[in-house]
């Protein structure tokens, strides 16, 4: 069945394999985007959002999600339980974040993330990373895998 996209238009029908998607942030704005994103990728469906309430793991496992997207904020250790959680449980995590540290990347694939986008990358990377997540694949944003550790 075709979702219906903000402007009442039709977006193409998820085939049936599709990589399901739960966004994991708790900005409304922020998770809007993403699924505004991702609505322009037939391959790729948005099966529930995570508003930072509750245990993530949980609602990762009620929606059968393939991959959560979630932010991780620069300077706080808030999201790395959950990353842990949710890879634990078997479903794949890519994180976005602003930083552009490879040290700070790789903290968060010690946690558990297969897939590290940044946040101003995410129209360009996301997709890419969600499919090589979905496949087991790891997914380094370019910009941050150039630079010296």
């Amino acid at each position: 069945m075709p979702f219906a996209s903000a402007s009442g238009g039709r977006a193409p029908a998820k085939p049936r394999d599709a990589v399901r998607v739960l966004l994991a942030n708790e900005h409304e704005f922020m998770r809007s985007a993403l699924r505004a994103l991702l609505l322009h990728h037939g391959d790729l469906t948005v099966v529930g959002e995570w508003r930072g309430r509750g245990v993530l793991a949980r609602a990762v496992g009620d929606r059968g999600a393939d991959v959560v997207v979630m932010d991780h904020p620069v300077g706080t250790g808030r999201g790395t339980s959950d990353i842990s959680a949710v890879a634990h449980a078997g479903t794949a995590v890519v994180v976005t974040s602003f930083e552009r540290s490879r040290a700070f990347a790789q903290r968060l694939f010690d946690a558990g993330a297969i897939g590290y986008v940044l946040t101003d990358r995410a129209d360009d990377e996301l997709a890419m990373a969600l499919r090589n997540a979905a496949s087991g694949v790891r997914y380094l944003s370019p910009a941050v895998a150039g630079r010296p550790a």
